[in-house]
């Protein structure tokens, strides 16, 4: 069999208004192209997001797009996002699905992020959740001894 060039694998988020999802992400700086009305590109460095709007999409119980981009320096990632106003949930936070459906019947943004942690599994790591409950996990990896 002939060697194929392939990937990497581009995660493709689902969103329910690409417009605010361009918003966002062009906030925390990514570069963002729309290839169409209902699907867009999304660059941050090395990093490439795809998404596709889907209006009757529910953030809540629909939602199971996620990535992981690792990172030199997740701390300086992680203050860079804080600066620019992403909430971080307090440690041990857990916003249940009942908690996000308040938030969102209350018109409250979804976005936040967890803490950085250092992972069992080698990663030191934090949890960034986009408008629509998207899971971005950036993360550095750890030196193995």
């Amino acid at each position: 069999m002939p060697t194929i060039r392939t990937g990497p694998a581009v995660p493709i988020l689902i969103c329910r208004d690409l417009s605010r999802t361009f918003a966002f992400y062009e906030g925390i700086g990514f570069l963002c192209d729309l290839s169409n009305p209902f699907y867009g590109v999304m660059r941050a460095g090395d990093v490439e997001l795809h998404v596709a709007q889907l209006e009757e999409f529910d953030p809540i119980d629909d939602n199971t797009c996620a990535a992981f981009i690792p990172t030199d320096d997740v701390d300086a990632i992680f203050t860079g996002l804080e600066d620019a106003g992403v909430r971080v949930m307090a440690e041990g936070d857990f916003e249940g699905p009942d908690a996000l459906r308040e938030r969102l019947a209350d018109g409250e943004p979804m976005v936040r992020m967890s803490q950085v942690e250092d992972k069992p599994w080698g990663i030191r790591e934090f949890a960034l959740f986009d408008p629509d409950n998207n899971l971005l996990r950036y993360g550095t990896f750890l030196a193995q001894e």
